[in-house]
């Protein structure tokens, strides 16, 4: 149960940055799409997800069926199997994030700063 607390948490964390950072880096123009895109892969990513992770717990818990163990016994394998795979995507994933460079470069502020003559 502590697992699943501990991933719940990681991935609301992560989703909170990659929205944040959707929200925050296009102009304000295309910002509708980029949540719409953001959105999608979102859906995108839990449906392969969990149609990879479903593939693997189906393939462990039937090779345990057939070696003989119990369905109790063998669930428990396939979930294992399934979430031992889920966090290698998420290690790569972390691997990726981690070697990608920001391609934005700094814009710098358009606007001249305020005269402090001026009454407020």
């Amino acid at each position: 149960m502590k697992s699943v607390a501990i991933a719940t948490g990681g991935l609301w964390y992560a989703g909170r940055l990659v929205t944040r950072c959707v929200r925050c880096s296009p102009p304000a123009t295309p910002a509708g799409l980029a949540a719409a895109v953001l959105s999608s892969a979102q859906n995108v990513g839990a449906a392969l997800g969990l149609a990879i992770m479903s593939g693997f717990a189906t393939r462990a818990t039937a090779d345990s069926l057939a070696a003989g163990k119990r369905l109790v016994a063998a669930s428990t394998d396939g979930c294992g199997r399934a979430l031992i795979t889920g966090s290698l995507f998420v290690a790569a994933a972390a691997l990726v994030a981690l070697r990608t460079t920001n391609a934005r470069h700094a814009v710098p502020p358009t606007h001249e700063p305020a005269d402090s003559t001026e009454p407020a």
